[in-house]
């Protein structure tokens, strides 16, 4: 495990013009191109602007011209939720082996690194949802996207994705860490995805690997360790995601052993973005052979719930001031002016509870005595 804690670093350094900066700043602090609604500078330039290196970025204000249309409380949600006929295919397989290596397939579909690093997106406010439904050209399976954002300080968005009718349903919740480490932007991911089986009593768990976005190559990568462990046997597979060099190899790859107890079974390599080969991990000789391709699967429609059905907390209607002023080209103080409107509210709406002496919950989702968020029932419609 020492190793991998390190993986993300792969020996960058900082561009010289940048180091002076980083020796002044401050992780509160506010960008005064933010404050002035001002449209030039860059999305790196604020952060080295703002933060210390190691410091939170999941509080720096940046200028309007610099933000996505785009709040990050849809992400777990709309990047899980294509592939999910994987899943319910996994109701059709009662070995628990080929099951547990279906669900890791089901994982690889869901690996999603951010290709926007020019812009941030929207922290979401307390309470904000999101909804949309996966819709398949071969499959009339209703599948349902929920997610709230239940914490504020830490922010953490619980999410849920679920089949009613097959009885398979995949949960999400932790507080997600940004820090900024000099050339890249660390995002730890703690905690762990929960996929639960009704027909088998079944929940596998997968932890997740920190992303690294390296700011001055261009691209986003993941860097570490994911366990995927299961309920009802002994099968796990850990998983070792490796970054780019910085002169040669590929990205994206990764090497996994499946494990039965201790005993070490099965070895996988490759791309968790495009192939993965498998291969008896006892015989060194043995041949690898396809184990995932990509390609050869199709993913779902996510469509987000239509305007008369969406909820007041739904990002489109708590952001819609500011995604119409980005998508109409509105200067970056017209940005600005829209995003210091809903963050008022949100700052009324927390004085309003601090004088009642009230305690946000949060609306659609219930912790269970081990801290597991889970939809409430009657959003299981």
């Amino acid at each position: 495990m020492g190793k991998s804690k390190n993986l993300e670093d792969v020996g960058e350094t900082l561009p010289h013009e940048t180091v002076a900066h980083t020796t002044t700043t401050t992780t509160n602090a506010t960008s005064a191109a933010a404050e002035d609604g001002e449209e030039g500078g860059t999305l790196i330039g604020s952060i080295i602007k703002n933060i210390k290196v190691g410091g939170d970025l999941t509080s720096i204000n940046i200028a309007g011209s610099l933000v996505l249309p785009k709040s990050s409380v849809c992400y777990f949600s709309e990047n899980s939720s294509p592939f999910f006929n994987i899943l319910i295919k996994c109701n059709d397989i009662e070995d628990d082996y080929q099951r547990m290596l279906e669900v890791f397939k089901y994982l690889m579909t869901t690996r999603w690194l951010p290709k926007e690093l020019t812009k941030k997106p929207l922290n979401p406010v307390l309470g904000e949802t999101f909804e949309a439904n996966v819709k398949y050209s071969d499959s009339d399976a209703e599948i349902t996207a929920f997610a709230e954002q239940i914490s504020h300080h830490p922010p953490c968005t619980s999410s849920e994705i679920y089949c009613r009718k097959a009885g398979i349903k995949v949960n999400y919740f932790t507080p997600v860490k940004v820090n900024f480490m000099g050339t890249y932007i660390k995002l730890t991911l703690d905690g762990a995805v929960q996929i639960h089986f009704e027909k088998f009593g079944e929940t596998f768990s997968c932890t997740s690997p920190p992303v690294a976005i390296r700011l001055f190559r261009g691209f986003s990568e993941y860097a570490g360790e994911s366990v995927l462990t299961s309920s009802k046997s002994k099968y796990r597979i850990k998983a070792t995601y490796y970054p780019k060099p910085l002169l040669v190899g590929h990205y994206n790859c990764l090497e996994a052993t499946v494990y039965n107890g201790e005993e070490k079974i099965q070895r996988i390599k490759g791309q968790w973005d495009e192939e993965l080969k498998i291969a008896p991990y006892k015989d060194k000789k043995a041949e690898y052979k396809t184990f995932y391709n990509k390609k050869e699967y199709t993913p779902g429609e996510v469509v987000q719930v239509s305007a008369d059905k969406q909820l007041p907390t739904n990002s489109n209607v708590v952001w819609g001031a500011l995604f119409d002023a980005i998508k109409t080209g509105q200067p970056g103080k017209a940005i600005n002016k829209e995003k210091t409107k809903v963050e008022e509210e949100q700052r009324r709406k927390a004085a309003e509870r601090k004088e009642k002496n009230e305690q946000w919950k949060p609306a659609h989702f219930t912790q269970d005595r081990d801290g597991f968020w889970s939809l409430n029932p009657e959003l299981h419609k």
